[in-house]
């Protein structure tokens, strides 16, 4: 059997002690109010409000007691507040970098030297170090020794916090090596090195091979975190040489051959916390060789084409992984203009759009839902876009079980030359079976059309 007892509510709340902040921007903070039901919960919550407020304007070492007077059904709750002095942020003293330069550290630091002592700043730099992925080990300590300065009014001092900074730093070299197999590539492998530390400036260099028995890509790439010293605003540079074979995979007939050479400049700025945008200049050398005559479409399908364009996108993901999701969604927007303007020998526009979903059912089994749509327009003296700019479909990352970029156009000979237009859905159910294995069902649907008009009929 249980004795409710007597409803307790609070009748009355008072707060002793404030200087530096008026009672009426204490009371604001409270979960609690007069009239309310009387609950340690909320009150605890209250003290954790009150002592984080001092904490973030300087008076780390405030104090905070909480009486309680309970007459009856009513209760009379006192916040007695123990200021102490006011401290500010001193000197930064950073130890165990031997490779970073200090630079690199300090502009991660979310305070300045002077501004009142806030220990929710010191957490803030503790995260963008690690976000660097620089360090293993980071602590940010204060030092036992205050050194005072002028006071701020004739009762009060503000006293100087030093702190260290204590940082371990990692392995800023990686090796990624793996392979595969598959029925249109046969085997395939690749091969990874980077350096994400290089002159001590977080500045990161690879080389990335790709080899299989169709294509051979080499990609040498650069990124500068921190482009014309603006902070999350990192500069990207990518220099890649691609030889593809397109093949017949039950004939194994090669349909053409390109040898493409391109140098990509771009930056990317996160807009908020799920809004990136980024801009891009590329600059391809395009040579088509050995293609076979129905897939023939424009003037740039044979010989070498120079391709230069801008592409502006945005994206807004809310993935919790990005790397294995289970919930949220990534969408986004890209587009890609290429014209004389730019020195290009082809002048067209293309947008694709794409809409990715992820759902947990429960734990191990997520399902995905993905749409993804292209349209592109050749403009000038640019009729037919060049066989590289093309939408194709089909094979093993689009719809599966149709073979390599077989879905839509076919030219006189019964091969594909894909088109202006393309439309792809992809669902997924993923089943996580242990330690990074698991099982996917899927159903893949789309189209390719040679122009607008081609869809539907």
């Amino acid at each position: 059997m249980i004795h409710e007892g007597q409803q307790v509510r609070i009748k009355e709340i008072n707060i002793k002690g404030n200087k530096a902040v008026h009672v009426s921007e204490l009371i604001g903070l409270l979960p609690i109010k007069k009239g309310s039901e009387y609950n340690e919960i909320d009150i605890g919550n209250a003290r954790y409000k009150i002592l984080s407020l001092y904490n973030r304007i300087g008076y780390k070492d405030a104090e905070l007691d909480v009486g309680r007077i309970i007459d009856g059904d009513a209760a009379s709750i006192i916040f007695h507040i123990t200021e102490n002095e006011p401290h500010v942020f001193g000197k930064l003293i950073i130890r165990g970098n031997e490779k970073t330069k200090n630079k690199i550290i300090r502009r991660e630091v979310a305070f300045k030297e002077g501004e009142p002592y806030n220990h929710e700043a010191i957490l803030e730099t503790r995260q963008r170090l690690y976000k660097l992925g620089l360090f293993t080990e980071i602590t940010i300590e204060p030092l036992e020794t205050f050194y005072f300065t002028e006071p701020v009014q004739e009762d009060d001092e503000v006293h100087t916090q030093e702190l260290i900074v204590d940082v371990k730093e990692g392995n800023p070299g990686a090796v990624e090596i793996g392979f595969g197999y598959g029925d249109y590539e046969d085997f395939r492998g690749f091969f990874d090195i980077n350096y994400s530390n290089l002159g001590g400036y977080n500045r990161s260099i690879g080389l990335r091979t790709e080899l299989s028995s169709i294509k051979k890509r080499y990609i040498l790439h650069f990124r500068e975190p921190w482009f014309l010293n603006k902070p999350s605003l990192p500069l990207k540079i990518f220099l890649t040489k691609e030889d593809i074979r397109s093949i017949d995979i039950d004939t194994r007939e090669v349909k053409y051959k390109v040898d493409k050479l391109s140098l990509l400049l771009g930056v990317d700025k996160d807009l908020t916390e799920h809004i990136k945008a980024s801009l891009n200049y590329e600059y391809s050398l395009v040579e088509t060789t050995d293609v076979k005559e129905g897939i023939i479409l424009s003037r740039e399908d044979t010989g070498t084409v120079g391709i230069s364009s801008i592409s502006p996108s945005l994206f807004y993901d809310s993935r919790d992984n990005p790397f294995d999701p289970t919930t949220g969604s990534l969408n986004g927007v890209i587009l890609k203009y290429a014209s004389s303007i730019l020195f290009s020998e082809s002048e067209f526009i293309k947008a694709i759009l794409q809409s990715s979903w992820y759902f947990q059912i429960k734990k191990g089994l997520v399902f995905a839902f993905s749409l993804k749509g292209g349209i592109a327009h050749g403009f000038g003296e640019t009729v037919e876009l060049p066989l590289v700019e093309r939408f194709f479909l089909g094979g093993r990352t689009t719809v599966r079980g149709f073979d390599h970029d077989t879905v839509g156009p076919k030219g006189a000979d019964d091969s594909p030359t894909g088109g202006n237009v393309s439309a792809l859905v992809n669902t997924e159910l993923r089943i996580s079976l242990w330690k990074g294995f698991g099982l996917v069902t899927f159903i893949d649907g789309g189209n390719v059309w040679q122009r607008t008009n081609d869809i539907g009929s």
